[in-house]
């Protein structure tokens, strides 16, 4: 994969893992909810933080401009406490 990696679900288990390994390659760009904790993505400059809402299609259009790839980590959960 080349160029701007649009990742969904960037805070959840598979997305905060997967950024260290491509962003050795690539800018990174993620979608993320206002509530989500991204603290961890604020000091690295390749990547681009983008708020949004993907079951309410806010803020995709924005995620999508400039990118070449996506990869969709997001899910639907029911909560932290539902195991």
């Amino acid at each position: 994969m080349a160029g701007t990696v649009l990742i969904t679900g960037a805070t959840g288990f598979i997305g905060k893992n997967l950024i260290p390994a491509l962003i050795k390659f690539q800018k990174i760009k993620i979608l993320v909810r206002k509530t989500s904790d991204i603290e961890l993505f604020k000091k690295n400059s390749k990547i681009e933080i983008t708020y949004g809402e993907l079951e309410k299609d806010e803020g995709i259009e924005q995620a999508l401009n400039g990118v070449d790839t996506v990869v969709h980590c997001a899910a639907r959960t029911i909560g932290k406490n539902f195991i």
